[in-house]
Protein backbone atom coordinates (compact mmCIF):
# COMPACT_ATOMS: atom_id res chain seq x y z
CA UNK A 1 0.00 0.00 0.00
CA UNK A 2 2.82 2.38 0.86
CA UNK A 3 4.60 1.78 -2.43
CA UNK A 4 1.39 2.03 -4.45
CA UNK A 5 0.60 5.40 -2.86
CA UNK A 6 4.13 6.65 -3.47
CA UNK A 7 4.13 5.61 -7.13
CA UNK A 8 0.72 7.18 -7.68
CA UNK A 9 1.82 10.49 -6.18
CA UNK A 10 4.99 10.24 -8.31
CA UNK A 11 2.79 9.98 -11.38
CA UNK A 12 0.95 13.14 -10.28
CA UNK A 13 4.34 14.84 -9.81
CA UNK A 14 5.27 14.07 -13.43
CA UNK A 15 1.79 15.03 -14.60
CA UNK A 16 2.09 18.38 -12.81
CA UNK A 17 5.45 19.12 -14.49
CA UNK A 18 3.99 18.55 -17.95
CA UNK A 19 0.86 20.58 -17.12
CA UNK A 20 2.92 23.55 -15.91
CA UNK A 21 5.86 23.44 -18.32
CA UNK A 22 4.56 21.55 -21.36
CA UNK A 23 6.94 19.69 -23.68
CA UNK A 24 9.73 22.26 -23.32
CA UNK A 25 13.45 22.62 -22.72
CA UNK A 26 12.83 23.23 -18.99
CA UNK A 27 10.75 20.07 -18.63
CA UNK A 28 13.36 18.17 -20.68
CA UNK A 29 16.15 19.32 -18.33
CA UNK A 30 14.24 18.51 -15.14
CA UNK A 31 13.27 15.04 -16.40
CA UNK A 32 16.79 14.44 -17.75
CA UNK A 33 18.68 15.42 -14.59
CA UNK A 34 16.15 13.74 -12.30
CA UNK A 35 16.64 10.58 -14.37
CA UNK A 36 20.41 11.17 -14.18
CA UNK A 37 20.17 11.05 -10.38
CA UNK A 38 18.48 7.67 -10.56
CA UNK A 39 20.90 6.43 -13.21
CA UNK A 40 23.92 7.36 -11.07
CA UNK A 41 22.17 5.90 -8.04
CA UNK A 42 21.60 2.64 -9.93
CA UNK A 43 25.20 2.72 -11.19
CA UNK A 44 27.04 3.46 -7.96
CA UNK A 45 24.70 2.85 -5.04
CA UNK A 46 21.80 0.47 -5.59
CA UNK A 47 23.89 -2.50 -6.84
CA UNK A 48 25.92 -2.35 -3.62
CA UNK A 49 22.78 -2.87 -1.57
CA UNK A 50 19.57 -4.12 -3.18
CA UNK A 51 20.43 -7.76 -3.84
CA UNK A 52 23.15 -8.14 -1.21
CA UNK A 53 22.19 -6.55 2.13
CA UNK A 54 19.26 -8.80 3.02
CA UNK A 55 21.15 -12.06 2.28
CA UNK A 56 24.08 -10.78 4.38
CA UNK A 57 21.77 -9.80 7.25
CA UNK A 58 20.18 -13.26 7.07
CA UNK A 59 23.61 -14.91 7.38
CA UNK A 60 24.92 -12.70 10.21
CA UNK A 61 23.95 -12.05 13.80
CA UNK A 62 25.90 -8.78 13.94
CA UNK A 63 23.52 -6.46 12.10
CA UNK A 64 25.45 -3.34 13.10
CA UNK A 65 28.58 -4.73 11.45
CA UNK A 66 26.71 -5.23 8.16
CA UNK A 67 25.25 -1.72 8.34
CA UNK A 68 28.61 -0.11 9.07
CA UNK A 69 30.42 -2.10 6.39
CA UNK A 70 27.99 -0.86 3.77
CA UNK A 71 28.08 2.69 5.14
CA UNK A 72 31.81 2.79 4.47
CA UNK A 73 31.22 1.25 1.06
CA UNK A 74 28.67 3.97 0.24
CA UNK A 75 31.06 6.73 1.26
CA UNK A 76 33.87 5.15 -0.81
CA UNK A 77 31.76 4.98 -3.99
CA UNK A 78 30.21 8.43 -3.46
CA UNK A 79 33.65 10.05 -3.20
CA UNK A 80 34.74 8.27 -6.40
CA UNK A 81 31.61 9.55 -8.13
CA UNK A 82 32.14 13.10 -6.90
CA UNK A 83 35.76 13.02 -8.09
CA UNK A 84 34.70 11.79 -11.52
CA UNK A 85 32.04 14.49 -11.91
CA UNK A 86 34.56 17.10 -10.75
CA UNK A 87 37.02 16.02 -13.44
CA UNK A 88 34.27 16.40 -16.06
CA UNK A 89 33.48 19.86 -14.68
CA UNK A 90 37.14 20.93 -14.99
CA UNK A 91 37.21 20.10 -18.73
CA UNK A 92 36.04 23.41 -20.26
CA UNK A 93 35.16 21.95 -23.67
CA UNK A 94 32.44 19.69 -22.23
CA UNK A 95 30.37 22.16 -20.15
CA UNK A 96 28.11 19.35 -18.96
CA UNK A 97 27.73 20.39 -15.32
CA UNK A 98 27.84 23.43 -13.12
CA UNK A 99 29.69 23.09 -9.81
CA UNK A 100 26.42 23.58 -7.92
CA UNK A 101 24.86 20.68 -9.84
CA UNK A 102 27.80 18.38 -9.00
CA UNK A 103 27.59 19.18 -5.28
CA UNK A 104 23.83 18.71 -5.47
CA UNK A 105 24.21 15.27 -7.09
CA UNK A 106 26.82 14.17 -4.54
CA UNK A 107 24.62 15.13 -1.56
CA UNK A 108 21.51 13.48 -3.03
CA UNK A 109 23.27 10.22 -3.89
CA UNK A 110 24.95 9.95 -0.49
CA UNK A 111 21.64 10.58 1.29
CA UNK A 112 19.81 8.14 -0.99
CA UNK A 113 22.41 5.47 -0.30
CA UNK A 114 22.16 5.86 3.48
CA UNK A 115 18.39 5.89 3.22
CA UNK A 116 18.28 2.73 1.10
CA UNK A 117 20.58 0.87 3.51
CA UNK A 118 18.41 1.64 6.54
CA UNK A 119 15.25 0.99 4.50
CA UNK A 120 16.53 -2.46 3.51
CA UNK A 121 17.20 -3.19 7.17
CA UNK A 122 13.56 -2.30 7.90
CA UNK A 123 12.50 -4.53 5.02
CA UNK A 124 14.56 -7.37 6.49
CA UNK A 125 12.72 -6.82 9.76
CA UNK A 126 9.43 -7.22 7.82
CA UNK A 127 8.50 -3.54 8.24
CA UNK A 128 7.20 -3.38 4.69
CA UNK A 129 5.08 -0.26 5.04
CA UNK A 130 7.95 1.61 6.70
CA UNK A 131 10.31 0.46 3.94
CA UNK A 132 7.87 1.46 1.19
CA UNK A 133 6.97 4.93 2.45
CA UNK A 134 10.02 6.65 0.88
CA UNK A 135 8.53 7.42 -2.58
CA UNK A 136 5.35 8.76 -0.98
CA UNK A 137 7.29 11.30 1.11
CA UNK A 138 9.58 12.26 -1.78
CA UNK A 139 6.76 12.78 -4.23
CA UNK A 140 4.50 14.66 -1.80
CA UNK A 141 7.36 17.09 -1.20
CA UNK A 142 7.90 17.28 -4.99
CA UNK A 143 4.29 18.24 -5.66
CA UNK A 144 4.53 21.10 -3.19
CA UNK A 145 7.92 22.52 -4.21
CA UNK A 146 7.22 22.14 -7.94
CA UNK A 147 4.26 24.51 -7.60
CA UNK A 148 6.20 26.90 -5.33
CA UNK A 149 9.25 27.03 -7.63
CA UNK A 150 7.04 27.52 -10.69
CA UNK A 151 5.09 30.44 -9.27
CA UNK A 152 8.26 32.02 -7.89
CA UNK A 153 9.71 31.80 -11.40
CA UNK A 154 12.85 29.95 -10.28
CA UNK A 155 12.07 26.40 -11.41
CA UNK A 156 15.08 24.71 -12.98
CA UNK A 157 16.84 21.35 -12.79
CA UNK A 158 19.21 22.61 -10.06
CA UNK A 159 16.56 24.14 -7.78
CA UNK A 160 14.34 21.10 -8.32
CA UNK A 161 17.12 18.72 -7.23
CA UNK A 162 18.05 20.91 -4.28
CA UNK A 163 14.51 20.58 -2.95
CA UNK A 164 14.59 16.87 -3.73
CA UNK A 165 17.66 16.41 -1.48
CA UNK A 166 15.66 17.84 1.44
CA UNK A 167 12.88 15.30 0.88
CA UNK A 168 15.42 12.44 0.85
CA UNK A 169 16.89 13.70 4.13
CA UNK A 170 13.40 13.61 5.69
CA UNK A 171 12.93 9.97 4.66
CA UNK A 172 16.37 9.03 6.00
CA UNK A 173 15.50 10.47 9.41
CA UNK A 174 12.15 8.69 9.32
CA UNK A 175 13.65 5.31 8.36
CA UNK A 176 16.33 5.45 11.04
CA UNK A 177 14.08 6.42 13.92
CA UNK A 178 11.47 3.79 13.02
CA UNK A 179 14.15 1.08 13.05
CA UNK A 180 15.63 -0.54 16.16
CA UNK A 181 19.13 0.66 15.24
CA UNK A 182 20.99 2.83 17.74
CA UNK A 183 23.10 5.74 16.53
CA UNK A 184 25.68 5.39 19.31
CA UNK A 185 26.25 1.68 18.61
CA UNK A 186 26.64 2.35 14.88
CA UNK A 187 29.11 5.19 15.54
CA UNK A 188 31.24 2.96 17.77
CA UNK A 189 31.12 0.03 15.37
CA UNK A 190 31.85 2.30 12.39
CA UNK A 191 35.28 3.15 13.82
CA UNK A 192 36.34 -0.50 13.96
CA UNK A 193 34.85 -1.85 10.72
CA UNK A 194 37.34 -2.12 7.87
CA UNK A 195 35.96 -1.83 4.36
CA UNK A 196 37.43 -4.06 1.64
CA UNK A 197 36.44 -3.70 -1.99
CA UNK A 198 34.86 -6.82 -3.49
CA UNK A 199 33.95 -6.97 -7.15
CA UNK A 200 30.47 -8.38 -7.82
CA UNK A 201 29.04 -9.10 -11.25
CA UNK A 202 25.65 -8.23 -9.80
CA UNK A 203 26.74 -4.56 -9.65
CA UNK A 204 27.26 -4.38 -13.42
CA UNK A 205 24.14 -6.40 -14.20
CA UNK A 206 21.94 -4.10 -12.14
CA UNK A 207 23.46 -0.98 -13.69
CA UNK A 208 23.04 -2.02 -17.32
CA UNK A 209 19.59 -3.48 -16.71
CA UNK A 210 18.16 -0.23 -15.37
CA UNK A 211 19.96 2.03 -17.87
CA UNK A 212 17.85 1.38 -21.00
CA UNK A 213 15.61 4.44 -20.97
CA UNK A 214 18.31 6.78 -19.66
CA UNK A 215 20.57 5.79 -22.55
CA UNK A 216 17.64 6.57 -24.86
CA UNK A 217 17.31 9.98 -23.16
CA UNK A 218 20.95 10.79 -23.90
CA UNK A 219 20.60 10.02 -27.61
CA UNK A 220 17.42 12.10 -27.72
CA UNK A 221 19.14 14.97 -25.92
CA UNK A 222 21.99 14.97 -28.44
CA UNK A 223 20.15 14.38 -31.69
CA UNK A 224 16.44 15.11 -31.29
CA UNK A 225 14.38 18.29 -31.13
CA UNK A 226 13.18 20.26 -28.10
CA UNK A 227 10.61 18.42 -26.00
CA UNK A 228 11.57 14.95 -27.27
CA UNK A 229 12.58 13.67 -23.82
CA UNK A 230 9.30 14.90 -22.35
CA UNK A 231 7.40 13.29 -25.25
CA UNK A 232 9.20 9.96 -24.72
CA UNK A 233 8.48 10.17 -20.98
CA UNK A 234 4.77 10.78 -21.58
CA UNK A 235 4.71 7.80 -23.92
CA UNK A 236 6.24 5.53 -21.26
CA UNK A 237 4.63 6.94 -18.15
CA UNK A 238 1.55 4.73 -17.70
CA UNK A 239 3.35 1.38 -18.33
CA UNK A 240 6.23 2.61 -16.15
CA UNK A 241 3.74 3.35 -13.36
CA UNK A 242 2.35 -0.20 -13.54
CA UNK A 243 5.89 -1.64 -13.55
CA UNK A 244 6.83 0.37 -10.47
CA UNK A 245 3.66 -0.76 -8.67
CA UNK A 246 4.56 -4.42 -9.11
CA UNK A 247 8.32 -4.02 -8.58
CA UNK A 248 7.81 -2.01 -5.40
CA UNK A 249 5.11 -4.20 -3.87
CA UNK A 250 4.92 -7.91 -4.64
CA UNK A 251 8.51 -8.28 -5.90
CA UNK A 252 9.95 -6.79 -2.69
CA UNK A 253 8.01 -9.26 -0.55
CA UNK A 254 8.75 -12.25 -2.79
CA UNK A 255 12.48 -11.51 -2.82
CA UNK A 256 12.55 -11.22 0.95
CA UNK A 257 10.66 -14.51 1.34
CA UNK A 258 12.87 -16.23 -1.23
CA UNK A 259 16.05 -15.30 0.64
CA UNK A 260 14.54 -16.39 3.95
CA UNK A 261 13.43 -19.71 2.38
CA UNK A 262 9.75 -18.98 2.96
CA UNK A 263 8.78 -19.58 -0.67
CA UNK A 264 10.16 -21.86 -3.37
CA UNK A 265 11.79 -20.32 -6.43
CA UNK A 266 9.40 -21.48 -9.14
CA UNK A 267 6.35 -20.33 -7.21
CA UNK A 268 7.86 -16.87 -6.73
CA UNK A 269 8.67 -16.59 -10.45
CA UNK A 270 5.24 -17.83 -11.50
CA UNK A 271 3.51 -15.30 -9.23
CA UNK A 272 5.54 -12.48 -10.77
CA UNK A 273 4.83 -13.66 -14.34
CA UNK A 274 1.08 -14.19 -13.87
CA UNK A 275 0.54 -10.93 -11.97
CA UNK A 276 2.60 -8.94 -14.46
CA UNK A 277 0.94 -10.34 -17.57
CA UNK A 278 -2.54 -9.85 -16.12
CA UNK A 279 -1.80 -6.26 -15.08
CA UNK A 280 -0.26 -5.18 -18.38
CA UNK A 281 -2.95 -6.92 -20.44
CA UNK A 282 -5.53 -4.87 -18.55
CA UNK A 283 -3.49 -1.71 -19.07
CA UNK A 284 -3.23 -2.32 -22.83
CA UNK A 285 -6.98 -2.86 -23.13
CA UNK A 286 -7.60 0.43 -21.34
CA UNK A 287 -5.15 2.68 -23.18
CA UNK A 288 -5.65 1.13 -26.65
CA UNK A 289 -9.33 2.10 -26.56
CA UNK A 290 -8.50 5.80 -27.08
CA UNK A 291 -4.91 6.66 -26.27
CA UNK A 292 -5.18 10.22 -27.56
CA UNK A 293 -8.06 11.12 -25.25
CA UNK A 294 -6.35 9.50 -22.24
CA UNK A 295 -3.04 11.30 -22.89
CA UNK A 296 -4.81 14.59 -23.43
CA UNK A 297 -6.79 14.21 -20.21
CA UNK A 298 -3.77 13.18 -18.11
CA UNK A 299 -1.11 15.52 -19.50
CA UNK A 300 -3.02 18.24 -21.39
CA UNK A 301 -1.02 17.24 -24.48
CA UNK A 302 -2.29 16.46 -28.00
CA UNK A 303 -0.66 13.09 -28.71
CA UNK A 304 -1.99 9.91 -30.27
CA UNK A 305 -0.20 6.58 -30.63
CA UNK A 306 -0.84 3.59 -32.86
CA UNK A 307 -1.96 0.24 -31.42
CA UNK A 308 1.36 -1.37 -32.44
CA UNK A 309 3.42 1.21 -30.52
CA UNK A 310 1.22 0.86 -27.44
CA UNK A 311 1.53 -2.93 -27.62
CA UNK A 312 5.32 -2.69 -27.91
CA UNK A 313 5.58 -0.32 -24.95
CA UNK A 314 3.32 -2.33 -22.64
CA UNK A 315 5.05 -5.58 -23.67
CA UNK A 316 8.48 -4.07 -22.96
CA UNK A 317 7.53 -2.90 -19.48
CA UNK A 318 5.86 -6.24 -18.70
CA UNK A 319 9.07 -8.07 -19.62
CA UNK A 320 11.15 -5.44 -17.79
CA UNK A 321 9.10 -6.05 -14.62
CA UNK A 322 9.63 -9.82 -14.70
CA UNK A 323 13.33 -9.37 -15.45
CA UNK A 324 13.69 -6.92 -12.54
CA UNK A 325 12.84 -9.75 -10.14
CA UNK A 326 15.26 -12.15 -11.86
CA UNK A 327 18.11 -9.62 -11.94
CA UNK A 328 17.52 -8.70 -8.30
CA UNK A 329 17.68 -12.39 -7.34
CA UNK A 330 20.66 -13.13 -9.63
CA UNK A 331 23.29 -12.68 -6.90
CA UNK A 332 21.37 -14.97 -4.56
CA UNK A 333 20.83 -17.54 -7.37
CA UNK A 334 24.46 -17.29 -8.55
CA UNK A 335 23.56 -16.43 -12.14
CA UNK A 336 24.69 -12.78 -12.04
CA UNK A 337 27.87 -13.45 -14.06
CA UNK A 338 25.94 -14.95 -16.99
CA UNK A 339 23.34 -12.18 -16.95
CA UNK A 340 26.08 -9.54 -16.78
CA UNK A 341 27.85 -10.91 -19.86
CA UNK A 342 24.59 -11.00 -21.82
CA UNK A 343 23.70 -7.45 -20.78
CA UNK A 344 27.16 -6.21 -21.81
CA UNK A 345 26.63 -7.78 -25.22
CA UNK A 346 23.19 -6.15 -25.52
CA UNK A 347 24.65 -2.79 -24.48
CA UNK A 348 27.39 -3.00 -27.10
CA UNK A 349 24.88 -3.86 -29.84
CA UNK A 350 22.64 -1.01 -28.69
CA UNK A 351 25.39 1.61 -28.94
CA UNK A 352 26.41 0.29 -32.37
CA UNK A 353 22.81 0.32 -33.61
CA UNK A 354 22.06 3.77 -32.22
CA UNK A 355 25.17 5.37 -33.71
CA UNK A 356 24.55 4.15 -37.27
CA UNK A 357 22.21 7.06 -37.96
CA UNK A 358 19.34 9.12 -36.57
CA UNK A 359 17.40 6.82 -34.26
CA UNK A 360 13.65 7.24 -33.88
CA UNK A 361 11.63 6.73 -30.71
CA UNK A 362 9.78 3.80 -32.31
CA UNK A 363 13.12 2.11 -33.10
CA UNK A 364 14.23 2.65 -29.50
CA UNK A 365 11.06 1.01 -28.19
CA UNK A 366 11.40 -1.97 -30.52
CA UNK A 367 15.08 -2.49 -29.69
CA UNK A 368 14.37 -2.45 -25.95
CA UNK A 369 11.51 -4.92 -26.41
CA UNK A 370 13.61 -7.42 -28.39
CA UNK A 371 16.71 -7.17 -26.18
CA UNK A 372 14.84 -7.59 -22.90
CA UNK A 373 12.84 -10.49 -24.34
CA UNK A 374 16.17 -12.22 -25.00
CA UNK A 375 17.27 -11.40 -21.43
CA UNK A 376 14.07 -12.91 -20.01
CA UNK A 377 14.38 -16.16 -21.95
CA UNK A 378 18.08 -16.50 -21.12
CA UNK A 379 17.49 -15.83 -17.39
CA UNK A 380 14.71 -18.41 -17.18
CA UNK A 381 16.93 -20.92 -18.98
CA UNK A 382 19.84 -20.35 -16.57
CA UNK A 383 17.58 -20.62 -13.51
CA UNK A 384 16.00 -23.87 -14.68
CA UNK A 385 19.43 -25.27 -15.57
CA UNK A 386 20.98 -24.35 -12.19
CA UNK A 387 18.04 -25.23 -9.92
CA UNK A 388 15.82 -28.24 -9.43
CA UNK A 389 12.48 -27.15 -10.90
CA UNK A 390 9.60 -28.69 -8.96
CA UNK A 391 6.25 -29.15 -10.65
CA UNK A 392 4.55 -29.21 -7.24
CA UNK A 393 4.57 -26.31 -4.78
CA UNK A 394 4.45 -28.66 -1.77
CA UNK A 395 7.68 -28.61 0.19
Amino acid sequence: MGTALGRLVGFFRFQLLIFLLGLSTVSDNIIYYYTLVWFLYNFFISPLLSGVVIPELEESNDYNFIICKHLKELIFYSVILFSGLLVIFLIPQLELFELGMIINLFIILLLMGFNELISLYNQFKNKYFTYSINPLIWNLFSLVYTVILYYLGIISANTYLLCYSVSVLVTLIFQFYTSDLKLKIIKDKFKTVRYQFHFKYYHIASVIFTSAIFIDFNFLKISAEEGSISFYSVLNKLPELFASFIAGTIIVVLFNNLVKNKIILEKAINIVIVLTLASFSLLYLIISHDSGQIINYLFNTELRFSASILLAITSYFAIFTICSFLVRASYFLKIDKSITLLLLLILGIKFYYYTQGAISIVEMINFNLVSYSILLLFSIYKIIKNNVWHLSYKR
